[in-house]
């Protein structure tokens, strides 16, 4: 089942053609996971349209999977000998251009420009987003504290890797990390994903259950699982296949968007990711 949009094609590109070719890469990290038994589940906005639409909401232009985080180390450790040669496994490792703390998986011959990567040097083919999921501390403070931690380097590491990362709202918050930005410009980028990284992953151990997206895009507190969502998987109709996601969808749906089945205002589709070029690699 696919979807034809006409407000994406008034926006200069087919909607239903971006999410076949985004099918196709999802489809190949499907294999991957299931032949090395890596467990994996869609989310945010994948989850809810496989909900209220049986497949891509008709207006997004991308595709979010999630993963624990040992889950996400393993799917890495293979994924790039096990993908086809038309496929980029994209990470901050294999991409030195690349600053987002996930990973993306890319058509080669393809392109998709968002606004706030235009100016970044890295590969830019039409994508599916890996989000590895990790402990949360017990505390309220320590959680806190890991949100501050990993909000600011993630910050910076954007900003010195050409990222177009908007003002915040507080005077106060766009001094601060104005200043942190220039007190940390002796360090390499390497560095900084490193430190924030060993942050990310500072809580593995603990046992505390609910997990977190640090490289979501909805803040720390949206982007926690509870742990009853990950460990009960169950499968959704997603354009006319199934797909592993949480048997408790209603309550991770509820937790992320409110009433999830209401539609958006027509002003506020596909506003979002603020994608201005797309290129399908189609040659006639």
């Amino acid at each position: 089942m696919m979807y034809q949009d006409d407000e994406a094609e008034s926006r200069g590109y087919p909607a239903s053609r971006l999410h076949h070719l985004q099918l196709e890469i999802a489809g190949e990290i499907r294999k991957i996971c299931i032949a090395n038994n890596i467990k994996y589940f869609i989310i945010a906005g994948t989850l809810l349209g496989a909900v209220r639409h049986k497949g891509f909401i008709p207006w997004d232009d991308d595709m979010d999977i999630g993963m624990l985080r040992p889950d996400y180390d393993r799917f890495l450790s293979v994924a790039a000998g096990e993908l086809p040669s038309n496929l980029f496994l994209q990470t901050w490792h294999s991409d030195k251009g690349y600053g987002l703390p996930i990973a993306k998986v890319r058509k080669q011959g393809t392109r998709i420009v968002e606004n706030i990567s235009l100016n970044a040097s890295h590969h830019k083919g039409i994508f599916i987003d890996i989000f590895p999921f990790d402990e949360k501390p017990a505390s309220a403070l320590h959680q806190a504290k890991q949100n501050a931690i990993t909000y600011i380097y993630k910050r910076i590491v954007l900003s010195r890797l050409n990222y177009t990362v908007g003002a915040e709202k507080s005077s106060l918050k766009n001094l601060l990390l104005l200043s942190l930005t220039r007190s940390t410009a002796f360090l390499k980028v390497d560095r900084l994903i490193q430190l924030l990284e060993r942050e990310m992953r500072r809580y593995n151990t603990s046992g505390t259950g609910d997990v977190v997206a640090i490289g979501g895009s909805y803040g720390y507190k949206r982007e926690t699982l509870k742990r009853k969502w990950v460990d009960s998987l169950t499968e959704v109709e997603f354009e006319g296949e199934r797909w592993p996601a949480f048997e408790l969808w209603p309550e991770y749906l509820e937790h992320m968007y409110g009433d999830y089945m209401q539609l958006p205002p027509v002003e506020q589709r596909g506003k979002r990711h603020g994608v201005i070029e797309i290129d399908l690699g189609e040659r006639s």
